[in-house]
């Protein structure tokens, strides 16, 4: 009887996982995540982020460029935009699967008890703020009727200036979050890992640059 008490007990003080728990207390988030890792909802705000953005943007290209302003594309212009969506989900969707095979793997060598689906839902978790961010270039494309471009052969005060951004900043916070509760590091060292990152994406476009 105690027994069962206890248990209720427990179930009743655990914090429910909600979008403000994932806001104002990501380590408690992922914490109660261990034990049920969830991977619909992030997947699904993923696939809907990335659909809007693609349609908006491939709707604009297909208006404006010269280039392919072609008779044949402009007549099966609903095709085309259906691949351009298409491609751009399903490439994004790929990428997302392969390196979430890539660091269960490393999780595999260094660490026990890492299921492939809990990095899967972390990672996922962890792009939010990118899939926020692709909302807000969404609007702007409806707004300025202007698609948002990468920048071509980028400077190293642009690579920064796309590092240090708001959304980007709160991923990589999610990320360390992410390893810290999936691996039980420390959380010196699990930021430390994910500060890598930033360095490796500011670096490497200088290096290609600088020798191709």
């Amino acid at each position: 009887m105690n027994i069962h008490t206890e248990t209720n007990s427990q179930q009743i003080l655990k914090p429910k996982n909600n979008f403000y728990n994932f806001i104002i207390n990501p380590f408690s988030f992922f914490n109660n995540m261990l034990s049920n890792p969830k991977v619909m909802l992030p997947l699904l705000i993923m696939f809907i982020a990335n659909v809007l953005f693609s349609f908006t943007s491939a709707d604009l290209l297909y208006q404006g460029n010269n280039y392919i302003n072609d008779s044949f594309i402009q007549n099966n212009r609903t095709i085309f935009m259906v691949l351009t969506v298409g491609i751009s989900v399903i490439s994004n969707l790929t990428t997302l699967i392969f390196s979430c095979l890539f660091l269960y793997f490393i999780g595999m060598i260094f660490f026990d008890n890492i299921s492939y689906k809990t990095i899967f839902s972390f990672v996922l978790f962890s792009q939010i703020p990118q899939y926020i961010n692709l909302f807000i270039l969404t609007a702007k494309n409806l707004i300025t009727q202007e698609i948002t471009e990468q920048i071509q052969n980028p400077t190293l005060l642009d690579s920064i200036g796309t590092q240090v951004n708001p959304f980007n900043i709160w991923h990589l916070f999610l990320l360390g979050v992410a390893i810290h509760t999936m691996t039980k590091m420390s959380k010196t060292k699990s930021f430390i890992i994910i500060l890598i990152l930033p360095i490796l994406n500011i670096s490497l476009p200088q290096i290609l640059t600088n020798i191709f």
